[in-house]
């Protein structure tokens, strides 16, 4: 089963069957190709322009030292001892 959007086609993992249809669907229907093809660029052009990647880096960076700390809160408590942060003890 191949599903067609406005900006692209799915179809089922592990079925290149069905993935040739979705391609040769798309050849035959050359209106379609292009619109799907210019609102695909567009999403791709406001979701992951420079701009919008590097307003995210703050929240990256929270989650990844946020995710940091619980791991050596946790490897120290299960060594029942308390960490410094660097994996020793204090």
């Amino acid at each position: 089963m191949n599903i067609l959007f406005r900006n692209g086609a799915m179809v089922p993992p592990g079925e290149p069957d069905s993935l040739a249809d979705a391609m040769l669907s798309l050849r035959r229907i050359s209106d379609r190709r292009n619109a799907m093809g210019k609102k695909g660029r567009a999403l791709v052009k406001a979701r992951h322009n420079f701009s919008v990647i590097a307003d995210r880096y703050p929240d990256v960076y929270q989650a990844v030292l946020q995710d940091g700390i619980r791991h050596c809160r946790s490897a120290s408590q299960s060594n029942g001892r308390r960490g410094n942060g660097r994996g020793g003890a204090a």
